[in-house]
């Protein structure tokens, strides 16, 4: 049935014939088994008797009529790029099958605004999401920052555990003036990763829990002192330790005296990759290509620039410039330089970006997961480059050891996109000193320690 020949006769690309193979059904005057009932056309997929991309024409006509005006002149950008579909027939099947289609169909009838909010009354989950991401990129729906939404729904359900009081109402606070501010500002100047809001709701949980346990035993977040909160935590799991966020701002405002929270340990050393063994991995991934081009970059950026997991899967084409054949990514605030065959690889990366977004205006990014409009997350990340043998911790722990080593702080901060005390920390540790750097110019440095005390490292 998928076998297609160019008809000798008609010139058409068909199926053949079973009496003879260089003619079409038709030309061969056999009758034609399968074929749309509307365009005649011979497919490998049929919805009630029509090829895909009459059957999606039909539905999409079916939901012009039964629509809104209003709301059907503001989904017409979204509803002509499904009929531009380059693969009708996936389309057919998430309206048949999808629970976000119903969802359109409902926003087009104008029975609910369309708007974010009726997207999250209508529940969560990855085809809802889908159709988020097309909406915004089609026009249709602003875009929002869209951890800090998550954060705002996840907050009024660990709000709710508590009852109505003066302890639910400063967290209500806090969680409104300090950690939504805090998040929506990194959001908007694009310095979130994609564990930034699990990272705020897990300080708000620990509040909460603290909160429950007071109320418990007859106490409020404002008079429990630091006897029982040593209490708290130590009967609890560590993350209960995240607290100290709250304590502190509710002691900036004045809510209550300033309570101690014991600082949260830290690995503090970590085995460094072999310089050799991490310029053969680099070299592997360079030269090798049969590995998918994600794992290839994404691998590089870990074992040569130190990027770790969280900040490398958000980067975009929008990082990447290319001036006379000359590509330059932008980790940090100054453009890095990136050398001729590395340049080219994330150069094929972009271009395969491009043409996952398919025009619509999305963001196009590297390292794109399965989601229209989302990355990879890091635990999927990680688990691939694992499989190649790739040791991220270890490896990146070895360029940081290395670049610090050859490249004064203040300029790997802003190449690299870490923080200056950072920078300096791992100089440090590289047996740097580049406090006469501006005076003497570079000078060689001793090679670090197989085993180092390092600074705590990114996810």
């Amino acid at each position: 049935m998928r076998q297609r020949i160019d008809c000798q006769r008609c010139h058409q690309r068909l199926r053949p014939a079973a009496t003879d193979r260089s003619l079409c059904e038709r030309c061969a005057g056999e009758p034609v088994l399968h074929e749309c009932r509307l365009c005649r056309a011979q497919s490998d997929s049929y919805d009630q008797g029509r090829c895909p991309a009459c059957g999606l024409r039909e539905r999409l006509d079916q939901l012009r009529a039964e629509a809104d005006p209003e709301a059907l002149a503001r989904l017409e950008p979204y509803l002509a790029a499904l009929a531009a579909s380059p693969n009708p027939w996936s389309t057919v099947r998430w309206m048949r099958t999808r629970r976000s289609y119903q969802t359109l169909r409902m926003l087009a009838r104008g029975g609910v605004d369309l708007s974010h909010e009726a997207l999250d009354a209508a529940g969560g989950g990855p085809s809802i999401e889908h159709l988020r991401d097309a909406l915004v990129a089609q026009g249709v729906l602003s875009p929002r920052a869209e951890q800090t939404a998550a954060f705002d729904r996840a907050a009024v359900r660990l709000l709710a555990r508590l009852p109505e009081g003066e302890d639910r109402t400063k967290l209500r606070a806090y969680a409104s003036w300090r950690q939504r501010q805090h998040l929506l500002l990194r959001e908007r100047r694009n310095q979130t990763t994609r564990g930034s809001m699990r990272h705020e709701l897990a300080r708000l949980r620990a509040a909460v829990q603290l909160a429950a346990w007071a109320h418990d035993h007859g106490q409020t977040l404002k008079a429990i002192d630091q006897h029982e909160l040593d209490r708290w935590l130590d009967r609890g799991p560590v993350a209960r330790r995240r607290v100290a966020d709250f304590l502190d701002w509710a002691a900036r405002a004045g809510y209550r005296g300033s309570l101690v929270v014991p600082p949260v340990a830290t690995r503090r050393h970590t085995d460094q990759l072999a310089t050799e063994e991490r310029l053969a991995l680099s070299r592997r991934l360079l030269d090798d290509d049969t590995l998918d081009l994600r794992d290839r970059f994404g691998g590089l950026l870990v074992m040569l620039l130190a990027q770790p997991a969280s900040r490398l899967l958000m980067l975009t084409t929008d990082h990447l410039a290319s001036d006379d054949g000359q590509v330059t990514m932008r980790l940090g605030p100054d453009p890095l330089e990136l050398p001729g065959q590395l340049g080219r690889l994330v150069a094929r990366l972009a271009d395969r970006a491009d043409t996952w977004t398919d025009g619509d205006g999305g963001p196009c990014w590297l390292f794109r997961g399965a989601r229209r409009a989302a990355p990879l997350g890091e635990q999927q990340f990680c688990r691939r480059l694992r499989r190649l043998g790739i040791p991220t911790l270890a490896g990146r722990t070895g360029a940081l050891l290395g670049l610090a080593a050859t490249v004064p702080p203040a300029i790997l901060a802003d190449l690299l996109g870490l923080s200056e005390g950072s920078a300096a920390s791992w100089s440090r540790l590289a047996g740097g000193d580049w406090a006469r750097y501006a005076a003497n110019g570079p000078e060689p440095l001793p090679a670090a320690r197989d085993r180092v005390s390092a600074p705590e490292q990114g996810p």
